[in-house]
C-alpha cells in the first residue's frame, strides 16, 4: 500500500505510465492531440486547435451528505440541482472520444445518486478512456461492487474522514462511518476473490483539526483492509471565509497547505495553473465550468455541451481568452487558489 500526503489530484508516476501505454499510445489521434496540447501549453499559446485530454462530468449535483465546507451544502451551488442523463454523456463522449484520455465521473454530488453511473463508466471504458470517480462510500453494496468491477472502472476514491462516529460525523453530516468502513473492506475482499486488479482503490482521509489525531488509526485500517493507496489529503478552504476555515485547519503544519500571516490564510507555495488547458468540466445540465474547484456556478463560459456545437465552444473566443487569463491566474477565483496542476 502506498501513502500520499498532500493536496490536488494525484496519479502516481507508475500509473501514469500504465495509462499512457494503455489509453494513449495505441490511439494516434490521442497521442498527437496530447503532444500538440503540451507544446501549446509550453509555448503559452492559448489559441490552438487541440482538445482537452481530460473531461470532468458532473454526473449529479445531488448528495446524501451535508459537509460544512462543501459549496453545495453552503451555497446550493447557486444553480438548480440535477442528474446528467446517460444519453447526454454518450453524446459528449462520442464527439470527443478520439481525443479523450481520462474521464472523471464526479462533480459536486455523490455519483451513486445517478442510477446510470456504472453504465456511464462502462461506456467510457469501452471507448478506451481511463475512468474514475470519488464517492463518500455509502453505496458499496455487494451488487454495486460487482457492477463496478464489471464496468471496467479504473480507479475509485473513497472518502473516510474519521475513524470513530464522533469524529466522522463532525464533518460528514448525515453519514455513517461504519457503513463506509464495511464498504471499503467489502470492495477489497470481492476484488481479491474475483482476482482482479481494477479498480485501483484509494482511501482518502481529509485532514482537519477534528480528525488529525486519528491518522495512525486510518493508516492501520487502510493496511488491514487492503486498499491500494491511502491519500492523506490537505484541506482546501478557498471557497469559505478565513474565520470559518480556521476552525477546521489541523494543528500539525505538515498536514496543511496554508500558513497564517497577519491573521489571514496564505498558501505555503504558489503553483501555476494548467487546468483550463488540459481539462474541461461539464455540469449535469451541459453548462461548462472552467475549474472543478472554484468555478462552481459556471459563470465564465456560455454555451451548452448538450445542445450547442462542442467544437465551437472549446475553440471559441471565450475559451481562448480563458486559457490566456489562466496563464497569469488573472481570474478573481484564482486569487484564493494555490494553483491547479493537471494530473496528466
Amino acid at each position: 500500500m502506498k501513502i500520499y500526503i498532500g493536496g490536488g489530484k494525484l496519479i502516481p508516476l507508475s500509473r501514469k505510465i500504465k495509462i499512457f501505454l494503455k489509453y494513449v499510445l495505441p490511439y494516434h489521434k490521442k497521442l498527437l492531440n496530447y503532444i500538440g496540447l503540451k507544446i501549446s501549453l509550453k509555448l503559452k499559446k492559448p489559441s490552438h486547435r487541440f482538445y482537452p485530454p481530460t473531461i470532468g462530468f458532473e454526473t449529479t449535483s445531488r448528495c446524501n451528505l451535508q459537509c460544512p465546507l462543501c459549496v453545495r451544502a453552503r451555497e446550493k451551488l447557486n444553480r438548480p440541482e440535477g442528474t446528467m442523463s446517460f444519453d447526454n454523456l454518450k453524446k459528449v463522449i462520442d464527439t470527443l472520444g478520439d481525443y479523450l484520455i481520462h474521464a472523471r465521473l464526479h462533480g459536486w454530488g455523490e455519483p451513486f445518486l445517478n442510477p446510470d453511473i456504472l453504465e456511464m463508466a462502462a461506456y467510457a471504458h469501452a471507448k478506451g478512456i481511463y475512468t474514475n470517480f470519488h464517492t463518500n462510500g455509502h453505496f458499496l453494496t455487494e451488487k454495486n461492487i460487482n457492477k463496478i468491477i464489471d464496468s471496467g472502472l479504473d480507479e475509485i476514491n473513497i472518502a473516510l474522514d474519521g475513524m470513530s462516529s464522533q469524529t466522522y460525523e463532525k464533518y460528514r453530516l448525515g453519514g455513517n462511518v461504519q457503513i463506509v468502513k464495511e464498504g471499503v473492506e467489502r470492495l477489497c475482499r470481492i476484488k481479491k476473490k474475483r482476482k482482479v486488479k481494477q479498480p485501483n482503490v484509494n482511501l482518502q482521509f481529509l485532514v482537519m483539526a477534528q480528525n488529525e489525531h486519528e491518522i495512525p488509526e486510518v493508516k492501520k485500517f487502510a493496511e488491514e483492509s487492503g486498499v491500494d493507496q491511502l491519500i492523506i489529503k490537505t484541506l482546501n478552504v478557498v471557497l469559505v471565509e478565513d474565520d470559518t476555515a480556521k476552525n477546521f485547519l489541523p494543528q500539525n503544519s505538515k498536514y496543511s497547505r496554508y500558513k497564517t500571516e497577519n491573521n489571514r490564510l496564505e498558501f505555503k507555495k504558489e503553483n501555476p495553473c494548467t487546468y483550463i488547458f488540459m481539462e474541461i468540466r461539464v455540469n449535469w445540465d451541459g453548462t461548462i465550468s472552467l475549474c472543478s474547484c472554484d468555478d462552481t456556478h459556471g459563470d465564465y463560459i456560455s454555451g451548452n455541451f448538450f445542445t450547442d456545437s462542442i467544437k465551437d465552444i472549446i475553440f471559441g473566443k471565450e475559451f481562448v481568452e480563458a486559457r490566456k487569463k489562466s496563464l497569469t491566474k488573472s481570474f478573481k477565483m484564482c486569487k484564493k487558489c494555490e494553483g491547479n496542476i493537471s494530473s496528466l
